[in-house]
């Protein structure tokens, strides 16, 4: 679960932080209010491609950290290593494009940071729903539907 976010030079966003509560967070506003922004950073926590027109204008570069805890163990991705269930990720982009990541303090790629942060946020927009066009996401969307009916059988299978 993630249990905040910290925001720093994302677009409109100079400072911010955001504390999702557990189970369905909702971010609503009006035109302009930083709610791209803050989908753009969480996308970056996500494991996303980094872009450098993300960064403020007038800064060199962005910062986009979370706090997540893990409440079971097999939750955690094999081979990564977290104190007490807790894991700090961090994303920087530099106004030249470069990407740097780190998972409590350690150097990471993208990947690691993606396969930590991914499974435990789901990011819906307003276009969402194109995602059921696309073939590839077909068989994602099945085993995510029916894990519990099959998940021990898909567990076997893999």
């Amino acid at each position: 679960m993630i249990d905040e976010i910290h925001v720093s030079n994302v677009a409109l966003i100079r400072d911010a932080s955001f504390s999702p509560s557990r189970g369905l967070t909702a971010i609503t506003g009006e035109t302009g209010a930083g709610k791209t922004a803050l989908l753009s950073a969480c996308k970056l926590l996500v494991g996303e491609r980094a872009d450098k027109a993300a960064v403020r204008e007038g800064s060199d570069r962005l910062s986009v950290e979370g706090r997540l805890f893990f409440d079971n163990a097999a939750d955690i991705p094999e081979g990564v290593e977290l104190e007490d269930g807790e894991a700090v990720v961090c994303r920087r982009v530099s106004i030249d494009g470069r990407s740097r990541a780190s998972i409590n303090g350690h150097m990471a790629s993208a990947k690691e940071i993606a396969r930590l942060v991914a499974p435990t946020l789901d990011l819906c927009s307003q276009h969402e729903h194109q995602a059921l066009m696309r073939p590839a996401t077909h068989l994602s969307l099945l085993d995510a539907w029916a894990k519990d009916s099959i998940g021990e059988a898909h567990a076997n299978y893999l």
